[in-house]
């Protein structure tokens, strides 16, 4: 079975294919990027988080744990990321390789503010729906004028995620995040931080993040990486931020 160049669909009887159905016409599908190392990091919590995804949008296909270590274990893929993207009659596998690097994490993410309102009663916030137009566009956009990641508003003001990742930031000495209320996606390593360290779940502005002492994103890939700026002005680092990325480093090493 051969990935990337050929799109796979693991169909009951193994055929290469992709059925159209409603993932196809109409982004109808959810996927989920999970970093492999040595073992694929947080599968169990990718795999519930698709499923729930399914279920809530009546598709009744399911992926399992199993079926992503047969696709890990028969492409030998390691230190790479692995996208797995399912609907209503297609399971379909990616692999990329890493792409961030030293001098990523030594400097910090520089971040953009989206002009696109996220909608924060939109029925697809919360899930990795196939439908990533305005993320996809606003991260190109932002990468253009120089930025690494843009972030998201909601219609009341209030910050909700980057393109790519939920970010928290860290003010007189306590760490806030955005609430899953203001609309954004449950991160498997934001659940992570919020399980291991004393999180606060706020509805967080601009301002808020200009006046921060230290602010920080999370993904699948890229772990823990301090914010550098936003809009060009300068975050501070911050000895929380350093502690939960060292933290963070030595969790992934285990």
């Amino acid at each position: 079975m051969e990935i990337n160049d050929v799109i796979m669909e693991w169909n009951d009887d193994c055929k290469k294919r992709i059925d159209i159905d409603d993932g196809m016409r109409y982004g109808l599908g959810f996927f989920e990027t999970i970093l492999v190392k040595d073992r694929a990091v947080f599968l169990r919590e990718h795999v519930e988080r698709i499923n729930g995804s399914l279920e809530t949008f009546d598709i009744e296909k399911r992926l399992t744990e199993e079926l992503v270590q047969d696709i890990i274990r028969e492409h030998g893929i390691r230190n790479e990321a692995l996208k797995i993207v399912v609907t209503e009659r297609n399971i379909i596998a990616s692999r990329r390789d890493l792409s961030y690097g030293k001098e990523y994490y030594e400097r910090g993410a520089d971040i953009a503010v989206s002009s696109i309102v996220r909608s924060s009663a939109s029925f697809l916030v919360g899930h990795k729906s196939m439908n990533y137009g305005d993320m996809i566009l606003s991260l190109r956009n932002a990468k253009k004028k120089g930025y690494d990641d843009c972030l998201f508003l909601n219609e009341d003001g209030c910050i909700t995620e980057t393109a790519i990742a939920n970010i928290f930031i860290v003010k007189k000495g306590k760490i806030h995040t955005p609430s899953l209320d203001c609309g954004l996606l449950p991160g498997v390593v934001r659940r992570y931080i919020i399980e291991n360290h004393d999180v606060r779940e706020s509805h967080l502005t601009l301002e808020d993040l200009y006046c921060c002492d230290g602010a920080f994103l999370t993904n699948s890939l890229v772990g823990v990486i301090r914010v550098n700026s936003i809009l060009g002005r300068r975050i501070p680092e911050s000895a929380i931020v350093n502690d939960i990325s060292n933290e963070y480093v030595d969790h992934m090493g285990r």
